[in-house]
């Protein structure tokens, strides 16, 4: 769960976020104090978004949505080095590390469901790892351990880790 405060009504913003960063659901407390849905994000594998019969007239914070990136009104999203195009599923730009990959554009080696990208330069495969303690937990399959993002759930105490570049822990 994500909390951002929006000045346009001096009110929160909360997000509910999947393991891969993609905002699902943004829902704030109305005049009356009742929690009211916002915004709601339904994703095809690559990112375009379901179109739904449920829009907000709000929409969420700063339009992040597909893992976290913010949409722009080009309808790309930024990934930092590149912009990415949910409709065809490939980057804008060449890639500027295209020595590793065979396909200059392409996003997350044509698999959204197992690998991410968090900054549009290299793909990363996100994989469950059993440890010893018994939680199941996110690492890449680099080995290089850089844990970014924590994702607890507090029912059941298991942590999901996420390496996106980001340095967050969300409850």
């Amino acid at each position: 769960m994500v909390v951002f405060h929006l000045d346009l009504k001096n009110r929160y913003i909360y997000q509910y976020k999947d393991h891969l960063g993609n905002t699902r659901v943004s829902f704030a407390k109305n005049s009356a104090g009742v929690l009211e849905v916002t915004d709601t994000n339904n994703y095809y594998p690559f990112g375009l978004n379901h179109i739904s019969e449920f829009k907000g007239l709000l929409g969420g914070y700063l339009n992040y949505k597909y893992n976290g990136k913010e949409l722009q009104e080009t309808g790309m999203y930024d990934y930092g080095a590149r912009f990415y195009m949910p409709d065809i599923g490939r980057f804008g730009v060449h890639d500027p590390l295209s020595a590793s990959t065979l396909d200059s554009y392409g996003y997350a080696f044509n698999n959204p469901i197992l690998f991410i990208d968090p900054d549009g330069r290299s793909p990363e495969e996100v994989d469950f790892d059993k440890k010893q303690d018994n939680k199941n937990e996110f690492s890449n399959k680099r080995g290089d351990n850089k844990i970014s993002t924590a994702f607890v759930n507090e029912r059941n105490g298991k942590t999901v880790i996420v390496n996106d570049g980001l340095d967050d822990v969300f409850m």
